[in-house]
Order: structure tokens, then sequence, then C-alpha cells
């Protein structure tokens, strides 16, 4: 090969090889942005058995300190329990039976904003309540106060696109 050949052709291979890279870099390393609201403010949320292991919110109260969060749990037997914040979400991650039903309904009320730490765009839903007197108080007070002083800050993660090889779930199932 003579060597003008090789000072055309090296240049050229490498100009492919770095796209090459280039290519393969950017198909996995998508990046997406989101904005979150984190509380500033806890929240003492009151749930109420109204079936057997069944609870409903029946009132929520801010309280200046996420840390002083709780759930006051008020069965039909006319006992109750206290949860904290960190039991709550110990409940939620590994609990089972009637601890987990109370902390689940809870979180389906302003309290899901302290436990998940952002609100994920989501209002509490009106049945997730003991009655429509103590949905719009939660709304028109916790809740506007919870979201008016959450500070909003916006993150990056990664992408969760489901383009690219092996970034999906397989629903195959093998086996009897």
């Amino acid at each position: 090969m003579k060597s003008s050949a090789i000072k055309t052709t090296i240049p050229a291979l490498l100009l492919i090889f770095l796209a090459c890279g280039l290519i393969f870099t950017s198909c996995g390393s998508s990046v997406e942005t989101e904005e979150i609201e984190i509380p500033t403010e806890g929240l003492i949320t009151t749930v109420k058995e109204v079936e057997t292991d069944l609870f409903k919110i029946e009132n929520e109260e801010t309280v200046a300190d996420t840390s002083d969060s709780r759930i006051i749990a008020n069965y039909m037997d006319m006992t109750s329990d206290t949860f904290t914040l960190a039991e709550a979400r110990l409940i939620e991650a590994n609990g089972s039976g009637r601890q987990r039903s109370v902390v689940h309904s809870a979180g389906l009320g302003y309290f899901g904003f302290i436990m998940l730490g952002r609100m994920g765009g989501r209002a509490p839903r009106a049945g997730a309540y003991t009655d429509p007197k103590a949905h719009g108080k939660a709304s028109n007070g916790a809740g506007k106060k919870m979201k008016s002083s959450a500070n909003r800050v916006t993150r990056t993660r990664p992408s969760s696109g489901k383009s690219g090889y092996g970034s999906g779930k397989s629903t195959r199932s093998y086996g009897g």
C-alpha cells in the first residue's frame, strides 16, 4: 500500500470508529428531567376504620416539620395506633395485613405527598375520605398549605424509554 493511501485510510477509519462510538453511547444514555415538589412541612393524618380492614381519611393537619408526620388509626373496636413516618415507610415497603391497609389508605391523601417526597401531580380522590366535608377540608387546608410551601426542584434521571436492546421486560412465560 502506498503511503498516501495509508494517510487517507487511517483518518477515515478513525472518523468511522468515532462516529460509531458516539452512536452507541447515545443509544443507552438518554436523560430525562422532572420537576418534583419536596415537602417542607409534615402532616398528621387520622384514618378511621369504616369496615373491617377498610380505612378512610378522617382528617389531615399540617405540622411544622416532616419528621413529625404521623398516621393515627382509629379502629372500629375503639382502639387506636399511631405510626411515625419512618414506621409508615417500612410498613408500605414490607408490611401486610391491617397495618398496610392503614398506611395505604393514608397514602391516598396528602400523606402520600410526605411518603413519596413529592406530589406526583395527583390530587387525592374524594373517595379516600370519610365524607366530602373531610375531603374539602383537607384539600383547602392542609393540601393547599403543603403545595404552596413545597420546594420545587428539577432533577435528572436516566430515561425510562423502552427502546434499545434489553431495555424492556419480557412477558413471555416458559414452563408449566
